[in-house]
């Protein structure tokens, strides 16, 4: 009887040790199956948004380069508004030092398209735009 629960209480405390273990393991490769795959995320995001950004450096400069400023212009601010919306809907989750230099784009960005008014795409344009603005405040 005594044999009998003793390989009982070995076989209860294996059990718990075993869930342990495994879940500690578990857990483990499930972080960094997590970390691995976020990170190839972000990364390719980041490449994909870098390469982007060099073309459309690229075209800019080859029109200046081609003496055709106005292209130069259109492109650039084309990209400005773009970019304009983009910090325009930063909400959450960024420093107050972001956030500054952030209101400060937005304002920059403002003052550079009332001295150079430009038309909109589209009435969605437009509306992005001017919430941008208003954060800008």
């Amino acid at each position: 009887m005594c044999i009998k629960m003793a390989n009982r209480n070995k076989t209860i405390v294996t059990a718990i040790f075993s869930s342990i273990a495994g879940a500690v393991i578990g857990g483990v490769v499930i972080w960094f199956a997590t970390v691995y795959f976020l990170g190839a995320f972000f990364n390719d995001s980041s490449a994909l948004a870098s390469s982007n950004q060099l073309n459309f450096n690229i075209w800019a400069l080859e029109s200046i380069r081609n003496g055709d400023h106005t292209k130069a212009i259109e492109q650039l601010e084309r990209e400005a508004k773009v970019n304009l919306i983009t910090v325009g809907t930063y909400e959450e989750h960024i420093s107050s030092k972001t956030n500054k230099r952030i209101l400060k784009s937005i304002s920059n960005a403002k003052q550079y398209f009332e001295k150079h008014p430009t038309d909109y795409i589209n009435e969605d344009e437009q509306v992005l735009i001017e919430q941008a603005y208003q954060k800008g405040k």
